[in-house]
């Protein structure tokens, strides 16, 4: 029986869509060190055994970032590219809605917290990205970010592989 790894792989390649060299146990171990993180399980497995990313393998044909990368013409706050809070918790357990939004002061306050615990995926355009969340209750979950508007989970199968293969499927 094939395993989902290899489907994944499988799928891939039938799509003609290449990703970068996976990543070696020593470069994911050192990476997880330097954070004081321990990557979720299926994106882990991902970039170990499939690929670190690449040029239209995420949702919509969009790049799907190299591991602890960030676009750097979307960076709202240093943190986004230091990873200085990943090890953090990442604060949120259920879409908010910022654009009805009516206190300021509790705004600010998510925005602030908001690159805890999290990595980028991909960048969709028009203030859209996918994140990987990596500590707190959501760990292991993918959620959207709206910059302007909001963030929730994205979509009914937010675990990083569901969510990798939903796209694939769709």
């Amino acid at each position: 029986m094939e395993t989902r790894l290899q489907r994944l792989a499988n799928q891939l390649r039938l799509r003609g869509i290449s990703l970068n060299a996976p990543l070696r146990e020593s470069d994911l171990c050192a990476f997880e060190r330097r954070h004081r993180v321990e990557l979720p399980t299926g994106y882990r497995q991902f970039v170990r055994h499939i690929g670190d990313g690449g040029s239209a393998a995420g949702p919509d044909g969009v790049e799907l970032f190299r591991l602890g990368q960030y676009p750097p013409d979307r960076v709202p706050k240093p943190e986004y590219v230091e990873l200085t809070d990943l090890a953090e918790p990442f604060p949120f357990t259920e879409t908010k809605v910022w654009e009805a939004q009516c206190d300021w002061e509790e705004y600010q306050d998510d925005l602030s917290r908001l690159h805890h615990g999290n990595l980028c995926l991909a960048d969709c355009g028009c203030a859209l990205c996918y994140h990987l969340i990596v500590t707190g209750p959501e760990r292991g979950n993918v959620w959207q970010f709206a910059w302007d508007t909001g963030i929730c989970p994205a979509g009914t199968a937010p675990e990083f592989l569901d969510w990798y293969e939903a796209w694939l499927n769709a």
